[in-house]
């Protein structure tokens, strides 16, 4: 675990200082690539809480699908390392299949495939190509539900994910673990239900848990929440149009912010000088949580083979961690 501490330090934190909240936003949402709609969302809304804006509706509706299009294709990604982790090529094949088409969606709906330069503090840069996500989505989802239904028929595969890095209960509730790594454990924590802002106040998640606390656990809550991930999708499309951005009252103040990212509770807290200018800032993805479940987990095996599997599992960064 201490090895990654600062393996890819880059002073982002430090960065921060002195910039706007939109200038803020470029920096943001490169903590941790992979949950660059989260991040940015919780620093955004510390900012909001800040300066005691509110963002338009439709602003709220975008950031919800730019969010759970992040979730569904991060959880591709993580059904794909685990086939490579375990040797298996034709599974990987089609899961990155999937994950290829659903980074396609996002591209098409918002102009990237990992979804930078959406937010921002105040509301959102971009409404969603709501045509494209209604051509492109179905189909996208539809490959990578084959390619998962294929996975859990496959006996060998099944056989390496049970019963492997077993995070229990006890261990996930005493080191604060989040995301689906707690939810595999039998922790229902998710701060889209446990803090709800909009639009999940009014469009809530159904909540994925598992008890047996495995790399099968946490597949299987993976799974289930992109197939949630795409309900809620649709119902937020459903719901209205989706743009805006409020203008940011001026003064200054000190605010925390929080989003539930595909690896779980991502945290923001900023200070504002009367100027409007950052002060400091402090960012905490969901991987900061959730490496010392990893070191616990990949303990408990006997198995040195083993340890790449649960590592997929987890499907953490570095860069969240050493940022």
């Amino acid at each position: 675990l201490y090895l990654f501490t600062w393996h890819k330090h880059r002073g982002l934190e430090w960065r921060l200082r002195g910039r706007r909240p939109g200038e803020a936003m470029f920096l943001a949402e490169r903590t941790e690539g992979l949950s660059a709609t989260a991040v940015t969302w919780a620093l955004a809304a510390a900012v909001e809480s800040a300066l005691g804006a509110e963002p338009p509706p439709g602003a709220l509706l975008t950031r919800g699908i730019a969010l759970e299009l992040e979730r569904l294709y991060n959880h591709a990604a993580a059904m794909a390392a685990l086939c490579q982790s375990t040797g298996l090529s034709v599974g990987q094949a089609a899961a990155e299949i999937a994950l290829e088409r659903l980074l396609r969606v996002n591209a098409a709906a918002f102009g990237h495939r990992y979804l930078f330069g959406v937010l921002d503090a105040g509301g959102v840069r971009r409404a969603p190509d709501r045509a494209a996500l209604r051509d492109g989505l179905p189909g996208a989802y539809g490959e990578l539900r084959r390619a998962a239904d294929a996975l859990l028929a496959t006996n060998s595969f099944m056989d390496r994910l049970e019963a492997t890095g077993i995070v229990t209960t006890e261990q996930a509730r005493r080191l604060g673990l989040v995301g689906p790594v707690a939810r595999a454990a039998g922790v229902p924590i998710d701060c889209r239900l446990d803090q709800p802002t909009a639009p999940y106040s009014a469009h809530p998640p159904a909540l994925a848990v598992r008890e047996t606390g495995d790399v099968l656990a946490r597949l299987r809550v993976m799974l289930d929440e992109a197939a949630d991930s795409v309900r809620l999708i649709g119902d937020l499309l459903d719901a209205g149009p989706g743009d805006g951005t409020a203008a940011l009252p001026s003064g200054g103040g000190s605010g925390l912010g929080w989003a539930e990212s595909p690896r779980g509770e991502a945290l923001a807290w900023v200070s504002l000088d009367d100027g409007g200018r950052i002060t400091r800032a402090r960012l905490r993805p969901a991987s900061v949580r959730n490496w010392r479940g990893f070191d616990d987990a990949a303990r408990s095996q006997n198995v040195f083979t083993d340890i790449p599997i649960i590592e997929a599992s987890f499907w953490l960064t570095v860069a969240g961690t050493a940022r």
